[in-house]
């Protein structure tokens, strides 16, 4: 149905795989070819024993469930849990663009966090060089952290 649709293809991107416990996709338009076009598609489901990639900070998700809207080129996410090695997430919200000329990414996500995975995200999603450099004084992080991560 999406055909060679750019928007699809970074929907297939992101959503690695999963079962779909229940999905429901509405169209509109004033024109039968319309109803085809991904910016008059409405899908919405809900996910579970998922695995997703977030490409704009290269996480890499496992056993993801929740709810997953997409519309007008945004994915957006509500109660998603989830799995990165061996930290834990739960009660995730998720805002990722479909679209390279709109540049929204929001990840809000409470964590269980193993510390010894941190720096390596924090060295894809911080820019900031002072932070870095910090980050690089610590050397083999270990044990666990309970936090909210918002990026």
């Amino acid at each position: 149905m999406g055909g060679h649709s750019k928007v699809l293809q970074t929907v297939l991107d992101v959503i690695r795989g999963g079962d779909v416990a229940k999905v429901s996709l509405s169209s509109k338009g004033n024109r039968i070819e319309d109803l085809i076009k991904m910016e008059n598609i409405l899908i919405r489901g809900e996910m579970v024993d998922g695995n997703i990639f977030i490409p704009k900070v290269d996480l890499d998700l496992r056993r993801v469930a929740g709810t997953v809207v997409i519309l007008d080129g945004l994915l957006q996410g509500y109660g998603l849990k989830g799995q990165m090695g061996n930290s834990l997430g739960k009660n995730g919200r998720l805002t990722l663009s479909l679209n390279k000329y709109i540049s929204p990414f929001h990840l809000d996500l409470l964590v269980h966090a193993d510390l010894s995975q941190l720096p390596p995200i924090l060295k894809r999603v911080v820019k900031e060089k002072n932070f870095l450099n910090e980050l690089a004084l610590i050397d083999n992080p270990s044990g666990e952290a309970l936090g909210k991560l918002t990026i």
